[in-house]
């Protein structure tokens, strides 16, 4: 009984010993790097199964990472589909097409602090953030049009390019 009590004794200070002398860090942001030398980033996004991870949220999240607020040439966004489902990929090129022609420059241009599509628009009702009403109906509808494609999943437009990934894959 002696050896347990001087066990949790010891335990006992050694968890105080950071409550003696606390330590207190300060930011010096003007020793921060400069934007040529900050790192390549790598953001990787994984998805297993369309029907288990709406693929509209995997899209969001994609979309998002790439409107980070990070220097262009050192970010570099990958999408693992584990599943190898044609709807993904095609999901994939839409929301890519939709966050290069749109949501990227929309949010450099108005330096948006949320870059998640879905968020922004669920929530952003007020003209707070100075963004001109005309132009976010129109990012919101051209949302709205890739959201619908990849909800309805096998109801593409381009179903023949979904068969043919299929038939693709059943011969490898």
């Amino acid at each position: 009984m002696v050896g347990a009590g001087l066990t949790l004794l010891f335990i006992w200070a050694l968890s105080q010993a950071g409550m003696w002398r606390p330590v207190t860090r300060v930011a010096f942001p003007a020793k921060l790097r400069m934007e040529m030398e900050l790192p390549g980033v790598d953001v990787l996004v994984v998805t297993a199964d369309p029907e288990k991870e709406p693929t509209v949220e995997v899209m969001n999240t994609v979309v998002s990472a790439m409107a980070l607020d990070y220097p262009v040439g050192k970010l570099t966004v990958y999408l693992s589909d584990d599943a190898g489902s044609p709807l993904t990929l095609l999901a994939a090129r839409k929301a890519y097409a939709f966050a290069t022609t749109c949501w990227v420059p929309f949010c450099r241009k108005y330096n948006l602090h949320c870059p998640c599509p879905a968020r922004y628009f669920s929530f952003s009702s007020s003209n707070d953030d100075g963004v001109p009403e005309d132009e976010r109906i129109r990012i919101k509808v051209r949302r709205a049009f890739v959201s619908d494609d990849v909800g309805h999943g096998s109801q593409f437009a381009d179903t023949s390019f979904v068969r043919k990934c299929t038939s693709l894959r059943r011969r490898t």
